[in-house]
């Protein structure tokens, strides 16, 4: 009998196909494109995931480092509050949804998890994925402008990862307040 896949394992699994039939120039232009808009600093006032190339080409090249990053502190915050388990989850920015990944595999167990980021093929291809991994089968992916207009509701726990530099000053500053209001317990950014 196989022994069960870690989060880690069945997160590739789910990848693994995300490029076939993507033509491997435009799958090299997509993430080229996507570096140069994660290294620049100019905020951006649209989303940079447009379409299912650029979304493919993020979660092959991007999500399963993203994932481990976020992973390493939820991990280290689990250690220092030992028998702490977030009730509920919101992914601000969330995209493909890596940073739900990540405390599925830190809490095991399913909680109510909403995945918040602008980009409409972000949030469908996150859905996609999240098939795979059974405490994410009936997250909510919705589709919200991350800024100043941000309402979040109550939860236990927010993250936001990689999607402040994104932003403007005023809307970063408005993102860390609204997370700081809404997370009952805990924010990691």
């Amino acid at each position: 009998m196989n022994a069960p896949q870690s989060p880690a394992e069945t997160l590739r699994a789910a990848l693994a196909g995300l490029l076939d039939g993507l033509p491997p120039r435009q799958a090299a232009q997509a993430v080229e494109r996507l570096i140069g808009h994660y290294r620049g600093a100019t905020p951006t006032d649209a989303p940079i995931l447009r379409d299912r190339a650029d979304v493919a080409a993020y979660a092959a090249y991007r999500m399963p480092a993203t994932f481990e990053a976020v992973r390493s502190a939820l991990r280290a915050f689990a250690a220092a509050v030992p028998g702490w388990v977030p009730g509920g989850h919101v992914d601000v920015g969330g995209g493909t949804g890596a940073a739900s990944w990540a405390v599925t595999a830190t809490w095991g167990g399913v909680r109510p998890v909403t995945v918040l980021d602008w980009a409409e093929p972000a949030l469908a291809l996150g859905r996609e994925v999240a098939a795979a991994n059974p405490a994410l089968r009936d997250a909510r992916w919705q589709r919200s402008r991350i800024g100043a207009a941000l309402t979040l509701e109550s939860t236990d726990l927010v993250t936001v990862s990689y999607v402040l530099n994104e932003l403007t000053a005023p809307d970063r500053a408005a993102l860390v307040d609204a997370t700081a209001a809404a997370a009952q317990a805990v924010v990691l950014v």
